[in-house]
């Protein structure tokens, strides 16, 4: 619905993907007493999964970043973006909001690689394994192609 509503309206929709470790995710979850860490990496996984079905189905317009990536250097990364999918971002405008809406500090669980490898296991260890490396690699490869 979202989708093809915008067009029938003339505009067009694009999509920006905040991609996170997959075991961060899992465990704010489970610090707020949602769920416990596999679980949480399943929905991660069940989310993502229907995120990039839907990129890939064809007429979609999306840009992949790294949450970290936002986090560390909003601007650049909103630059990359508007880049990316040809849109007019005046960021410089709401920067003191965005300065004060986004703050490294909030990001409270981290997880490294191997952290992460460490929770892997099984079919479903495997398809979030794949799954990540295939959204950085797409948050990367977005990087890559807006410093052209």
């Amino acid at each position: 619905l979202w989708h093809r509503s915008p067009p029938q309206c003339c505009y067009r929709p694009v999509y920006v993907v905040a991609v996170r470790n997959p075991l961060e995710v899992a465990r704010s979850f489970e610090a707020h007493g949602d769920m416990p860490i596999a679980d949480g990496l399943a929905l991660w996984l069940a989310y993502m999964l229907r995120v990039t079905t839907f990129i890939a189905s064809g007429d979609v317009d999306a840009a992949c970043v790294r949450y970290t990536a936002l986090l560390d250097d909003w601007r650049s990364v909103v630059r990359r973006i508007g880049h990316r999918l040809d849109v007019p971002l005046a960021a410089d405008e709401r920067a003191d909001e965005v300065d004060r809406f986004l703050d490294a500090a909030m990001r409270k669980h981290r997880a490294t690689e191997a952290e992460l490898e460490s929770h892997l296991a099984g079919r479903t260890g495997d398809a979030i394994r794949a799954l990540y490396r295939q959204l950085l690699e797409r948050c990367d490869r977005g990087a890559d192609e807006a410093l052209l």
